[in-house]
């Protein structure tokens, strides 16, 4: 059974346990950034798209306006050390933009049936189902479950290895990984880089799970030149990392050359990307440029970005007013994150105090919102009986490593991941009942 199918199995447990849960809430201990409340700075700046009708009179064209992709190029070209100014193409959410970059790559004949798609680590099941789909064999390059520092990543050199032995075609990277939390070095993400274009392999970097305060520069700097020159990747996700993912706002990063096939693309399937919502987006990007850039490039940075909008929506003069609060948002969403930024710390806080010295495997959050926990009695054997007693027994639900790898463990212990982005008081009630279980028997 696919990642994916069995993920679906566990929503549909979940909806019918908390369906019969009549007094006590149930709790999503698995769940996503969704959990954490949309910042207010980013509400306000939404319902001002719609006042001065800035966005949603504007057709658009196929890769996202003009004012929205050059502020992005722009924020990119910042993060990676000024060494490419790629291409930004806006997309109906990261899923969307993956399969388009599936379909490039298809048409290119870069990737045919029967070639091989590799994941590192664990991850998240969309890219087992399109390569399925593409009629690509997956295959996955795992840790080893005894390996000395026992983390969940699998070491670069055992990557690398696995690289130059199957000869993938495409190969997809997870930065934080997804469930895990775990990042690579910058010298580990460059070797990769390094290794795929040796091999003929193109990279698909998913940023999905990055929050505004991780390091995005750490990978633009790594994978700049193969961006440059073709053979990578990144998909992203405006809307994922505020709380907003009902509104679909995704992007990729590609070269020129790339951005062009992508918006032909585009063209035969939605003919416009999504509008409304990227200029505040758009807007959340400059504002956390600004925490490590001078005010004289940020306010450029806006200008330009409002000067474009207004050319292309013709809104008359509510740019000016959109324009004149940029500065205000600046300093109301930097609060917003820190306070968002807090409520993670302290869930992974209390995790870490409750369950460090009991968990086989480090419990790490090197970016994003999602924290592995593996303990002694998650034996494989018991996976899907623990994932359904504690969903109707205990009220929680958790989704555990089936969910995220197509082999099947047989030996060794599972992981659940766990979401740090549950209010304080829920996480702390749900982190019981796992304790509870878990550790009784």
């Amino acid at each position: 059974m696919l990642p994916f199918n069995r993920m679906y199995q566990l929503f549909r447990l979940f909806s019918d346990a908390a369906a019969r849960r009549k007094e006590a809430p149930f709790l999503h201990m698995s769940a996503g950034v969704n959990w954490l409340p949309a910042c207010p700075s980013v509400l306000r700046c939404l319902h001002a798209e719609l006042d001065s009708a800035l966005t949603y009179r504007n057709y658009g064209r196929s890769a996202g306006a003009f004012g929205v992709t050059d502020a992005l190029e722009q924020v990119e070209f910042a993060l990676n050390a000024g060494q490419y100014r790629p291409a930004v193409t806006i997309t109906n959410g990261t899923t969307e933009g993956a399969r388009l970059v599936f379909e490039l790559l298809a048409a290119s004949r870069s990737i045919q049936p029967g070639d091989t798609a590799l994941m590192v680590g664990q991850g998240f099941p969309l890219y087992s189902l399109l390569s399925e789909a593409f009629g690509l064999e997956f295959k996955e390059v795992l840790s080893e479950f005894e390996n000395p520092a026992k983390e969940y990543l699998p070491a670069m050199d055992r990557v690398l290895h696995s690289i130059e032995t199957c000869r993938p075609k495409i190969v997809f990277l997870i930065i934080p990984n997804n469930p895990i939390g775990e990042c690579y070095p910058e010298q580990d993400m460059s070797a990769l880089a390094q290794t795929c274009s040796s091999c003929g392999a193109v990279l698909l970097v998913d940023r999905v799970c990055l929050m505004p305060w991780d390091d995005y520069g750490a990978s633009s700097r790594a994978f700049a030149p193969q961006i440059a020159s073709g053979p990578c990747f990144f998909v992203d996700s405006f809307s994922k990392s505020e709380s907003l993912a009902g509104l679909r706002t995704g992007f990729i990063v590609s070269n020129e050359a790339h951005r062009d096939t992508l918006v032909e693309l585009t063209k035969a399937r939605w003919l416009n990307p999504v509008v409304f919502s990227t200029m505040t987006l758009a807007y959340s990007r400059l504002a956390m440029l600004a925490n490590d850039s001078s005010e004289e490039v940020t306010s450029g940075l806006s200008n330009g970005l409002i000067d474009h909008l207004i050319h292309d929506c013709a809104a008359g003069d509510g740019g000016q007013k959109v324009k004149d609060h940029f500065a205000e948002f600046c300093t109301e969403y930097r609060n917003d994150m820190a306070a968002r930024r807090k409520s993670i710390s302290n869930n992974y806080k209390q995790l870490c105090d409750r369950l460090g010295s009991t968990a086989i495997r480090p419990m790490k959050l090197d970016a994003g919102f999602n924290v592995a926990l593996c303990l002694p009695t998650m034996l494989p054997v018991d996976e899907e009986a623990d994932q359904r007693c504690l969903a109707e027994a205990h009220g929680v639900g958790v989704l555990t490593e089936m969910c995220f790898r197509s082999s099947t463990r047989t030996v060794g212990n599972y992981f659940a991941r766990l979401g740090m982005t549950l209010p304080p008081d829920d996480f702390r009630q749900g982190l019981d009942a796992i304790c509870e279980y878990y550790l009784s028997r």
